[in-house]
C-alpha cells in the first residue's frame, strides 16, 4: 500500500470491486480497501465444513445484465464468469394456495399439455388471459420517457389498470418483496417496468455463477480486472475515516496513517459514509436530514442448509401468499404469521464444487420488514424457527439430513455490514426514491464519491451495485476526455 493514489475504493461488494476494476481500467492508480478478510459484502461466499455458502440469494443475468458490462467496459471480457441459466432450472413453487411444478425448459414447459393443465389450475378467465396480454405488451414496448411518468405510482395500482386477479397479486405481491425490497404498494411502477422489460430480454438467461465461487465469484471477477490493472487490494483493513479539508475528501485514515487521494468512493452506504466515515459536520444540515430519512429495504431471515445427501431435485421456486402486505404487518407487529413468504436455491445442484460429493447445499430466505432502529421488535429466532419449519414441510426429510443450519437476521446483517439498518439491499426503489428523488453518486463534497445499490438505478439488488460503478465510470471517463482535449489544445 503506497502513500498517494488516484482513487481509493472503501469496500469490495459489487459496487465498489466493480468500481475499482472501471475505475483502474482508466489508468487511475487505484487502492481498495476492505475491513473484513473476505471479499463480496452482501455478495460474499464462506466455507463451512467442505460445503461453501453464499451470504445473499441471488440470482443476476449472466453475461448479460450489469455484471458482465462492468468486465466488458474494462476490457475483460475473458473474466466474465459461466453461469448455469435458469431457463432449465426444476421450479417448484406455491402461489397464493396453488402449486406450480416445472421439470424441463421454460418454453417446452408453457407449451406441454401438462403446463397448460397447471396453468389452467389457477382459473384465469379469457378477460383476464387477454388483459394479461396486453398488460405485458404494454410494458414490454414502453419508451423509457414514458416509463418515467409511472416512476411515481405504485406497482400494485399500476398493475390493477390491467388485471386484479389473487394469484396475479399474491405472485407479484412476492415478487416486489424478493426484488424490491418493498411491498408492491410502495414499490415504483417505473422501476418494475424496467425490470420486465430487462425480464422480457433477458429473463431466461437469470442464473448463478458455476466457478466453485459461489456469488463471491461477481465481486472477485471485478477484482482481478482491477488488479490486472494494477490496482492495490487490502483485505481486513478498516478505514477510520475519510479526511476533508476545505470541503474536498483528500484521502482516508487507516491504522493511524493517511493514505492520500485525488477521490475517495465509498461502497459502505450512503447514510454510513456520512455519519461515520467523513462526520455530519462536513455536510450541509438539510443533506445530512435526507440522508438520515431514507428508506431501505426490507431485511431477511436467510436459512443455509448442509446435507448430508441430496434431498430435493428442485433448483428454485418458493412460497408467495396471499396478502403479503398482512403478513409482513403481523411481523411489524411482533407477531409470527402461519406462513412466511420464502424463495429458496439449491446452488450445488448447478454446482457440484459448493458441496462435498453427494450432499446438497439449500439457501432459503424470507423477506421481513425492518423498523427505524433495524431490529424491531421481533424475536427474530421466533422467525427463523417458523422459517425452518416451513422449509422441512416443503422439503420432506430434509430435517433428517441436516449437518446444520446457519440462520441470519436483520440482526446479523446490521451486525456485519455495520448499517444502520438490517437491510438485504439498501435504499428502497419506492416511489418517493426513485428518478431524480434516489441519493446522487456525487456527494456535495468534492472528490467524494458513492457506489452500491443505494444508489444505483433502474436495476435490482447486487445488480444496482454494479451499475452504481458502470455510471460513476461514465463520469470519470468523460471528465478525462474532457481533460485530455483541453491539453492538446
Amino acid at each position: 500500500m503506497k502513500n498517494k493514489y488516484d482513487v481509493i475504493v472503501i469496500g469490495s461488494g459489487c459496487g465498489g470491486a466493480a468500481a475499482a476494476a472501471l475505475l483502474s481500467s482508466l489508468g487511475n492508480k487505484t487502492l481498495l480497501v476492505e475491513k473484513s478478510r473476505r471479499i463480496g459484502g452482501r455478495t460474499a461466499t464462506y466455507e463451512k465444513k467442505g460445503f461453501k455458502l453464499d451470504h445473499g440469494h441471488v440470482l443476476m443475468r449472466s453475461q448479460k445484465g450489469p455484471h458482465g458490462e462492468v468486465l466488458r467496459l474494462a476490457k475483460c471480457k475473458d473474466l466474465i464468469p459461466p453461469f448455469s441459466v435458469c431457463r432449465n432450472w426444476a421450479v417448484k413453487s406455491i402461489i397464493a394456495d396453488k402449486p406450480l411444478e416445472i421439470r424441463q425448459n421454460v418454453y417446452s414447459y408453457v407449451l406441454s399439455s401438462k403446463g397448460r393443465q397447471q396453468l389452467g389450475a389457477f382459473g384465469f378467465t379469457p378477460m383476464e388471459l387477454a388483459n394479461m396480454v396486453r398488460w405485458n405488451l404494454v410494458r414490454r414496448t414502453m419508451p423509457e420517457k414514458k416509463i418515467r411518468r409511472y416512476d411515481h405510482v405504485d406497482m400494485h395500482s399500476y398493475m390493477k389498470n390491467y388485471i386484479d386477479n389473487k394469484y396475479i397479486s399474491a405472485f407479484y405481491g412476492g415478487l416486489a418483496v424478493v426484488l424490491f425490497g418493498a411491498l408492491d404498494k410502495e414499490t415504483s411502477a417505473g422501476e418494475s417496468i424496467r425490470m420486465s422489460q430487462a425480464g422480457f430480454k433477458d429473463f431466461l438467461n437469470m442464473g448463478y455463477p458455476v466457478t466453485g465461487e459461489g456469488i463471491s465469484a461477481i465481486p472477485k471477477s471485478f477484482i482481478r480486472a482491477a488488479e490486472r490493472y494494477g490496482a492495490d487490494v487490502e483485505l481486513g483493513c478498516p478505514v477510520k475515516n475519510v479526511v476533508v479539508e476545505n470541503g474536498k475528501a483528500k484521502g482516508v485514515r487507516i491504522n493511524g496513517e493517511t493514505i492520500w487521494a485525488d477521490s475517495v468512493v465509498s461502497n459502505i452506504g450512503v447514510r454510513e459514509t456520512v455519519d461515520k466515515l467523513v462526520g455530519p459536520e462536513h455536510f450541509d444540515s438539510v443533506y445530512v436530514n435526507r440522508i438520515r430519512n431514507l428508506k431501505y429495504s426490507y431485511g431477511g431471515v436467510s436459512l443455509k442448509f448442509a446435507l448430508d445427501k441430496w434431498v430435493t431435485p428442485w433448483v428454485w421456486g418458493g412460497v408467495m401468499p396471499d396478502k403479503i402486505e398482512n403478513i409482513n404487518q403481523d411481523l411489524l407487529d411482533g407477531k409470527v404469521p402461519d406462513t412466511l413468504p420464502m424463495m429458496y436455491i439449491s446452488p450445488s445442484k448447478l454446482d457440484p464444487a459448493l458441496a462435498p460429493p453427494g450432499k446438497q447445499v439449500l439457501s432459503v430466505i424470507s423477506g421481513a420488514p425492518i423498523s427505524k432502529n433495524g431490529n424491531g421488535d421481533m424475536d427474530w429466532d421466533l422467525v427463523a424457527a417458523k422459517l425452518k419449519k416451513q422449509v422441512e414441510d416443503f422439503f420432506p426429510g430434509i430435517a433428517e439430513s441436516t449437518v446444520f443450519c446457519d440462520v441470519s437476521t436483520p440482526k446479523d446483517i446490521s451486525k456485519s455490514t455495520g448499517r444502520a439498518y438490517g437491510d438485504a439491499i439498501g435504499v428502497s426503489q419506492t416511489i418517493d426514491q426513485v428518478g431524480m428523488l434516489r441519493p446522487s453518486k456525487v456527494s456535495p463534497i468534492q472528490g467524494l464519491y458513492y457506489v452500491g445499490a443505494d444508489v444505483g438505478r433502474g436495476n435490482v439488488a447486487s445488480e444496482l451495485a454494479s451499475e452504481s460503478a458502470i455510471s460513476l465510470y461514465r463520469r470519470f471517463k468523460k471528465k478525462q476526455n474532457l481533460l485530455n482535449r483541453f491539453i492538446s489544445k
